[in-house]
């Protein structure tokens, strides 16, 4: 995993919307589903709750915004 994608969870964490975090990020938002994707593939386990209002972290995504967090402030 990319350590930008960490930082990439972490800003459509906070926004909950794909649309805004990816304008933020100055990526695409096709790209930035397909990074979270990746993460989430990685771990075997959906981080976030997907409907037509956005994106909103689940259990196991609220769990890992905390090591994302740690690994972020490790990567400035």
């Amino acid at each position: 995993m990319e350590t930008k994608y960490i930082q990439e969870f972490l800003v459509l964490a906070e926004m909950e919307s794909s649309y805004a975090a990816a304008e933020k990020l100055f990526v695409s938002q096709s790209t930035l589903v397909r990074h979270i994707q990746g993460i989430e593939d990685e771990f075997g386990v959906p981080l976030f709750n997907r409907s037509k209002r956005g994106f909103v972290l689940n259990d196991a995504g609220r769990i890992f915004v905390d090591c994302a967090k740690k690994i972020a402030l490790t990567q400035d």
